[in-house]
C-alpha cells in the first residue's frame, strides 16, 4: 500500500464532492446501509451517493465534458502508448471501429481504463488457477499493458475485489448442465453464518463477517487452492422448509419494530420487507441432491463420511464441528471472538457441504503511482506525461477491498480528478 497516496486521496474526497455537483452531478450525504449492505447501518454518516443513479450521474459529466470543447469518442480503443525519444509519453495509438488507426498527439495521457478482471488470461497468470472472472468483461486490462510497455512498474496486479463467493467457470458449466439457472440458488446459502471450513476443514474466519462480503471474499482467497466449504445439516434444512431462514437466523430479530432502508446489489431494501422475504418457507433439499453429481456439493450421513466426499481430514473437520456448536450453544466465539449466537449449528444429519471460491467484482491494481497519479518506473521515477487512475493503479489498497461502501468508487473519482488536473500542469510547464 503506497501511504501517501492514501493520504492524498482521503484529504482531496471532499473537494471531490464539491468538483462533482459542480460539474452537474446531484449527490446527497445518505447513512450507511442505505448505500450498502444491511449490516453497515448505524456506522458513521460520511457515503454520499446518486440521486439520479449512475448512468444519469456519468452522463452529466459528460455532457460537461462536451460543453467544454471535448471529445468522447466511442467505439475507438487505444491500442498504444506513443512514446517518444526521451522516454515521454506523446500520445496514442487507437482503433476506430471500420479498423482503420489514428494517432492521437498529446503532452499527457491520462489511463483509467477500469482494471483487467474481464481478462481470462491476464487473470491465469496472475492469480493461478483458482481465479473467478471479473463482473464487466470489458475490462480487459488495456490501459495496464500500455502502461507497462511504456516502462510503468507493475504495482497491486494480484490486488482484487473479492466480494462473496461464486463458482469457478468449470464448476459453474458443470452446475449449469445439471442444474439450469436454477444453480444460482446455491449460493444463497452463502449469505448466512453457516460454518465454514477450508481445504484443511479448519474454520478461518467468524462467520459472521458473511454479510461483510468483502472481508470473507478476501479471506476465502487466502486460503489453500482459494476454496471454502460450507456445511449445513438437515435440522437446519427442515426448519428452512418450514419456516424461511429467519427462523434460524438472528440477525433479522434487531429488525423487528425498527424498520430501516438500505440498498443490496442496486436494489432498493426495507428491513420489513427483508423479514418478510427471509420468512418463506424454501426446500432446498432437490437442489443439493441435484448438485451431487457435480464437486460442487458433497454429503455424509455422518460428518466423517461428509469429510471424506469432501476430501480433508475427519478427525480435524470433526473437532471444527464441535468448536463451532460450542460457541453456537454459548454465544462465545473462543477462536475468533465473534458473536456465536448468530452461528447455526450442526447437529442432524444427514450433512451437506457446498464448495465456493471468492467471487471476484474488479482488480484493483497494475500500474505503480505516486501521491500525483503519475505512472512510476521501478525506481520511483515519474513516465513523463502519463498518469494512471482508478482500477488501472495499484497503491490505494492492501491485499483487498476496504469494508466500506464506495471505496472503489470514491479512489477512481479522486484519482481521475487529480489525473486530469496534474496533466493540465506537466502541459503547461
Amino acid at each position: 500500500m503506497n501511504t501517501n497516496l492514501v493520504r492524498t486521496i482521503i484529504d482531496e474526497s471532499s473537494e471531490t464532492v464539491d468538483w462533482l455537483m459542480d460539474n452537474g452531478m446531484k449527490l446527497n450525504l445518505i447513512e450507511p446501509g442505505v448505500g450498502g449492505a444491511y449490516v453497515h447501518i448505524g456506522l458513521p454518516t460520511t457515503l454520499h451517493g446518486y440521486v439520479e443513479g449512475g448512468t444519469v450521474a456519468i452522463t452529466k459529466l459528460i455532457e460537461k465534458f462536451e460543453s467544454k470543447g471535448g471529445k468522447v469518442m466511442f467505439s475507438t480503443p487505444a491500442k498504444e502508448l506513443m512514446v517518444d525519444e526521451n522516454g515521454n509519453v506523446a500520445g496514442v495509438k487507437a482503433q476506430k471501429e471500420d479498423g482503420t488507426m489514428l494517432e492521437i498527439s498529446a503532452e499527457a495521457v491520462v489511463v483509467a481504463t477500469g482494471g483487467y478482471a474481464g481478462n481470462e488470461d491476464m487473470l491465469k497468470e496472475h492469480l493461478g488457477s483458482k481465479y473467478t472472472m471479473g463482473q464487466i468483461m470489458n475490462n480487459t486490462g488495456d490501459g495496464i499493458n500500455m502502461a507497462w510497455a511504456a516502462g510503468a512498474d507493475e504495482y497491486g496486479i494480484e490486488t482484487m475485489h473479492y466480494f462473496a463467493q461464486n463458482f469457478t467457470a468449470e464448476e459453474t458449466e458443470a452446475l449449469v448442465s445439471k442444474l439450469g439457472p436454477e444453480f444460482w440458488n446455491l449460493t444463497r446459502f452463502s449469505a448466512y453464518p453457516h460454518l465454514r471450513v477450508n481445504l484443511k476443514g479448519q474454520r478461518f474466519d467468524d462467520e459472521n463477517n458473511v454479510t461483510n462480503y468483502a472481508i470473507h471474499g478476501a479471506q476465502i482467497h487466502m486460503q489453500p487452492e482459494q476454496t471454502e466449504f460450507l456445511i449445513i445439516d438437515q435440522g437446519a434444512l427442515d426448519q428452512i422448509a418450514e419456516k424461511g431462514y429467519a427462523s434460524i437466523e438472528s440477525h433479522y430479530d434487531s429488525f423487528e419494530g425498527n424498520r430501516n432502508f438500505y440498498m443490496e446489489f442496486n436494489e432498493p431494501c426495507d428491513t420489513d420487507v427483508l423479514i418478510e422475504q427471509e420468512s418463506t418457507p424454501v426446500d432446498y433439499v432437490p437442489l443439493l441432491e441435484g448438485a451431487l453429481e457435480t464437486v460442487v456439493v458433497a454429503k455424509g450421513n455422518t460428518i466423517e463420511e461428509l469429510a471424506n466426499e469432501m476430501g480433508v481430514d475427519p478427525a480435524i473437520l470433526q473437532d471444527t464441528v464441535k468448536q463451532y456448536n460450542e460457541a453456537a450453544e454459548t454465544g462465545e466465539d473462543k477462536l475468533f471472538f465473534g458473536d456465536g449466537d448468530n452461528f447455526i449449528s450442526v447437529q442432524d444429519g444427514p450433512y451437506y457441504a457446498v464448495k465456493y471460491v471468492a467471487r471476484n467484482l474488479s482488480s484493483l491494481g497494475g500500474v505503480r503511482i505516486n501521491e500525483k497519479i503519475e505512472a512510476v518506473d521501478s525506481f520511483g521515477d515519474p513516465i513523463p506525461g502519463l498518469y494512471v487512475a482508478g482500477a488501472d493503479a495499484g497503491g490505494m489498497y492492501g491485499l483487498a477491498y476496504v469494508d466500506f461502501e464506495g471505496g472503489t468508487l470514491g479512489f477512481a473519482y479522486t484519482s481521475g480528478r487529480l489525473a486530469g488536473e496534474n496533466a493540465v500542469k506537466h502541459t503547461n510547464k
